[in-house]
Order: C-alpha cells, then structure tokens, then sequence
C-alpha cells in the first residue's frame, strides 16, 4: 500500500515522492500562510531559510511542534517536529532539527480477507543545518537531510522495509536598515532551495522511481518599527516545485529541476500557474505579544491549497508559545487545522 500525495493534503497536478518535507510545522510561520522565507529568523528558521539561524537573536533555542494533520477526516494522523540551534562563534551557528509524519494505524489483510493485523505507516527525517554570516547583512545557510519512508505496508509476498535517502538544502538572506514611510525598518530578502536528492522507488521489486519534492522559496520582508516596544512586519513569499510536470523513466534530477521551468504543456502561462503565493503580517509588542495573519493562493488546476490563515504568540520568560489556525473551504482537505509551536530559549540573547 503506498500513501501518495493525498495523504499530505497537498494535493498537486506534480506528484512526487515524500511530500510530506515540504509541510512546514511551525505555528509562526503557518500563522502567516507560509510566509518566512524572509521574516526575521528564530528558533525553527531551519524549515523556512536556515541562513536566518545567522542572525537569530537568542545564543541558543529549542522548539517543539505539533499538528492534528488532516483531523477533519482522521483523528490519528499527526506531524511532531523539533527543532533547536546553537551559536557557535559570532558568525556560525549550528542547528538540527526532525520531522515525523505519522499516518495512524492501518488493518491489514490478505486477497482472502484473512487478517494480517496492524500496520503504523509512517516518515521520518532528520536535518544537520549550518549558517554562517558575512557582516550584518547577510548570510548562507546549508543543510543536509536524512529520509526515511515506511508507507509500503508488508505482504507475504513481500517484507520491503523503509526506503531512505538523503538530500540538501541551501539558503540565504539579505537584510538592511532603511527609512520607509518616515519609520525606522528593516528590508529583508529570502531564498531556500528545499530537497535536492535523488529519484526513490518505494519498493525493490519496482523500477520507478520518484522525485524528491524539491522546491524553490523566494520572500521579501520589511519590519516597521512603529513605536519603542511595538514593530509590525509585512511579507510575501512565492514558491515553485523543481519537478517536471510528466517526469520521464530515465529523467535524471539535474534535468528534472531546469524542465520544470519550462514544460508544462500550456507554455509559459501555465508555468505560472505552478507558482503558489502567500501573504502575511505580524505584529509584535515588546518582543512579548504577537499577532499574525495570512492568505496563501495555489492556482485551482494546480491544487486545492487556497486559504486564510490566522495565529498569535505569547512569550514568558524564556519559553514562547505559538498557536495558528488555517480556515480553508470544505473543498480543502487542510481546512481547520491547527499548528501548536513551543520554543524554549535557553542561553539568553546571543549580545
């Protein structure tokens, strides 16, 4: 039994591989309907553009994630992450963090009905992340990611274990101080190139293989610092999967990732129809009270991912707690989900 995309709820004409890398699991950033390519860095940074870990303004951190993943439909299907960095010096910082995607428990039988009792489908993966700044201003941030997938259920006739891989990441982040609209802000610009690996086969005895979900974020950010204690920050994000649209046997990743720009069979304006947009805010109040709100936009014959977002974040001591709540249609399988963040700052500002 193989889970495919659908599962994840991100439904997509693009089928690849292990979607479920590409859900992002903190509440901050879900807050903003994925926006965080280039809103200024924190804790779970390393899911969104890891070179913002450069500047993120506590020594070290530690977050905890989770997700009621599809509860409208399934109580026990679920996302837990963790996530944490530490500054090295005054321009490294290390960071790892793990995602596990869990499925819930499936029955299983053979051709005659007999039973073969349960089955616990599941994914995994585990990131090493490094980010290293060059001046005040910008930044490169690399991780390399550990994938393990256990959603082919065994048979008698077959015992395949979980496939697993590897792949990387690559990022970066620019940012300046500026005067706009007669406030003191900070510019930001984001990139994050998600995923590159090679093709899988979920089973031994099969010759297909699938693409890895490698995706392309770009972002813009700019923080208005309105008062003393209080800054509102606005930001927009697109996105692209680096997959061809009808993937070929014999396609290898290099060529897969420079035809994706370039082979929907609509032309160039259905290539833009493969990039998804997203929209947010947040404002903050001494560092201690956050408000947030979004809208992502994905093209109705590229996928069903077209929602408002909404969440807020209250920080107390050393700990931060973030909730966000996405109000999809019925249409969309993603509707009312929730996304729980707590972020433990451990080693006080890296000043």
């Amino acid at each position: 039994m193989l889970l495919m995309a659908s599962c994840t709820g991100a439904v997509s004409a693009q089928q690849t591989a292990v979607p479920f890398l590409n859900i992002i699991p903190d509440a901050r950033s879900a807050a903003m309907a994925e926006t965080g390519v280039a809103t200024p860095g924190d804790v779970s940074s390393a899911f969104m553009n890891a070179a913002k870990l450069a500047f993120a303004g506590q020594r070290s951190a530690l977050a905890l994630s989770y997700i009621p993943w599809l509860s409208n439909y399934s109580k026990d299907i679920n996302i837990a992450s963790m996530s944490g960095y530490h500054r090295l010096n005054d321009q490294y910082v290390a960071g790892a963090s793990v995602k596990y995607f869990g499925l819930g428990e499936v029955d299983l039988s053979d051709e005659s009905g007999q039973g073969m009792g349960t089955f616990n489908p599941g994914e995994f993966s585990a990131d090493l992340t490094i980010a290293r700044s060059f001046g005040t201003g910008f930044a490169l941030g690399a991780s390399l990611r550990y994938i393990q997938s256990g959603t082919i259920a065994p048979s008698r006739a077959s015992q395949s274990g979980p496939v697993r891989t590897f792949a990387a990441d690559v990022s970066a982040y620019y940012k300046q101080g500026t005067v706009i609209l007669g406030y003191d802000a900070e510019l930001a610009f984001g990139m994050h190139i998600s995923n590159l690996g090679p093709k899988i086969g979920y089973t031994s005895s099969t010759a297909e293989k699938y693409f890895l979900p490698a995706n392309l974020r770009l972002g813009v950010a700019n923080t208005f610092y309105t008062s003393p204690s209080g800054k509102f920050t606005l930001a927009a994000d697109i996105s692209k999967l680096l997959v061809p649209a009808y993937p070929q046997k014999d396609q290898s990743v290099v060529s897969g990732i420079f035809s994706s720009f370039s082979d929907a069979p609509g032309g160039f304006s259905e290539e833009l129809k493969e990039i998804s947009f997203s929209a947010g805010a947040e404002y903050s109040y001494a560092d201690d009270f956050f408000l947030r709100g979004g809208y992502h936009y994905q093209n109705p014959l590229k996928g069903e991912n077209r929602y408002f977002s909404t969440g807020a974040g209250l920080k107390y001591g050393n700990f931060r707690f973030d909730v966000s709540y996405l109000a999809g249609s019925r249409s969309n399988a993603l509707a009312n989900t929730l996304r729980f963040t707590l972020s433990f700052y451990i080693a006080g500002r890296k000043d």
